[in-house]
């Protein structure tokens, strides 16, 4: 039996955190729905491309000269999408939330704390604990997750956290 302990963590993010975590959450929590909307934006851009190919090869210079910006239009949305948006949130970040962030865990229960409010979850509720190099994640979804930076904790409170995460959460991932 663990003997009861209560850890709480004050922390700012940085920019690069944020984005980082943002990175994370948005690879892990794709919706069906995601999948969907990229198939289809991979598919028309491949069809543009199969359709500008074809009328290069047969000299049609007028109709491939007016699907060029669409083309183009295309692979820039597609581009900022997937390479743009952490950048984005990263960006908004402190214009949403600045102020310090509050991580505490306890034998029963864990939570967050910013300024714009507070969420908690008893441990058994998580879906996945995950270590990255820089943080411990405790998903509570496929795409909602407390995040304790490594950096605010040390070594044995750290081993604290993975000891209980392991014993009543189902699956954890350790790296």
């Amino acid at each position: 039996m663990q003997t009861e302990q209560e850890l709480r963590f004050s922390f700012d993010w940085t920019r690069g955190e944020y984005a980082v975590i943002a990175q994370i959450l948005r690879h892990r929590g794709r919706s069906i729905r995601t999948v969907i909307v990229r198939v289809a934006a991979w598919g028309t851009l491949l069809v543009m491309a199969a359709v500008l190919g074809l009328t290069a090869l047969a000299g049609e210079r007028e109709v491939l000269l007016s699907m060029l910006p669409w083309a183009a239009l295309l692979v820039l949305t597609l581009s900022l999408f997937r390479w743009g948006l952490p950048w984005l949130q990263a960006v908004q970040y402190p214009k949403k939330a600045q102020g310090e962030l509050q991580f505490w865990a306890t034998n029963e229960e864990l939570g967050q704390a910013s300024p714009l409010g507070s969420s908690n979850a008893a441990w058994n509720s998580l879906e996945q604990v995950v270590e990255s190099e820089d943080f411990l994640l405790f998903y509570l979804t496929d795409s909602s997750a407390f995040y304790l930076p490594k950096r605010v904790a040390d070594t044995d409170q750290l081993e604290w956290l993975w000891s209980l995460a392991e014993s009543t959460v189902g699956f954890t991932d350790r790296q």
